[in-house]
């Protein structure tokens, strides 16, 4: 198997596990998974997954390209927009007692990004590397001998 077809195929499934991996942890209530934080982004990101995989096995790599780039354009949004949550939250809550005030911005605080958005963008790139490595040649110059 060539090493873009391997590559490409390890990306896809790095992608794929990626989706159902932590990617967010709240006190209290424990992890979500890309899956469960944005659905729809979980989805298209597991279409680009199989649809990479099955460009790798018919070999038609240049459609890599679209694939990668969407998947690490939807990626990039949703980082951006949970980034963007994370701080409208923190900066909105308002609450009568100082005590729950207090507890609520602690809370929001302690919602951290978790390991799985390392293994989606990992996937992503493998599969745009993929895209890119250049096409194994195999050497076929006929020698001539002296007649």
């Amino acid at each position: 198997m060539p090493r873009k077809q391997v590559t490409a195929l390890f990306g896809a499934v790095l992608l794929l596990l990626g989706v159902f991996l932590p990617s967010l942890s709240f006190p209290i209530v424990g992890y979500r998974n890309y899956y469960e934080q944005a659905h729809w982004s979980g989805i298209i990101l597991i279409a680009m997954a199989l649809v990479s995989a099955a460009v790798a096995l018919v070999r038609s790599y240049r459609l890599l390209y679209l694939t990668g780039g969407i998947s690490f354009g939807v990626l990039l949004y949703t980082f951006i927009d949970v980034q963007s949550n994370l701080h409208d939250a923190n900066k909105e809550i308002d609450l009568d007692n100082d005590l729950f005030k207090e507890l609520a911005k602690v809370g929001w605080r302690s919602v951290q990004m978790e390991w799985g958005w390392a293994v989606l963008l990992i996937g992503t790139l493998l599969v745009l590397v993929a895209a890119a490595i250049q096409e194994e040649k195999l050497n076929s110059q006929v020698v001539k001998g002296d007649s």
